[in-house]
């Protein structure tokens, strides 16, 4: 069984987190160039989704910049998940009380999501705290292949550790 991607999909996210990174307005050659696309297919994408309404055309910048719609797409949430117990201020209770990092994490499938992070921003910074620095919130790993994935299937059945164990080794790299 293999897993891929929607080009169209995937492409779209690509752009969107682009603007995240950069945080400021885009140019047409900035974005394909950046994200290696094909530049017909990064124009019929831009304007795909400034007719959609997620992105702005400025004409005399000739730049493009994500639209208010983008952010609430996913505004809902965090109400949602403070709903169920206020997890950031447990998040840093248990920050102040170890003075460790301290992460939550959820099952998406056959990866593990890094939620959210809470580490000592304010300690000295070394090549040893580089390697240990925790991932952007929002990646994705398969559960296999991470330490937060190994204990959550610990919590398991064998045959469901099996099952996605055999499922993540089929994926598409």
């Amino acid at each position: 069984m293999q897993r891929g991607t929607v080009k169209s999909a995937s492409r779209t996210i690509q752009v969107l987190e682009l603007f995240q990174q950069k945080k400021r307005p885009l140019r047409l050659n900035e974005i394909y160039r950046e994200l290696n696309y094909p530049q017909s297919s990064a124009t019929n994408l831009l304007k795909s989704l400034v007719v959609t309404g997620y992105l702005n055309y400025n004409r005399s910048t000739m730049s493009y910049l994500p639209t208010l719609k983008v952010s609430s797409l996913g505004s809902w949430l965090s109400t949602t998940l403070n709903s169920y117990g206020e997890l950031d201020r447990l998040i840093q209770d248990i920050h102040s009380r170890t003075g460790e990092t301290v992460g939550l994490v959820s099952q998406n499938d056959l990866f593990i999501q890094y939620v959210r992070f809470v580490s000592n921003a304010d300690a000295p910074f070394s090549r040893l705290q580089e390697l240990n620095m925790p991932p952007d919130e929002g990646t994705m790993r398969l559960m296999v292949d991470s330490s937060a994935g190994l204990a959550m299937l610990s919590r398991l059945r064998d045959r469901e550790i099996d099952k996605i164990y055999r499922y993540s080794r089929c994926r598409v790299p």
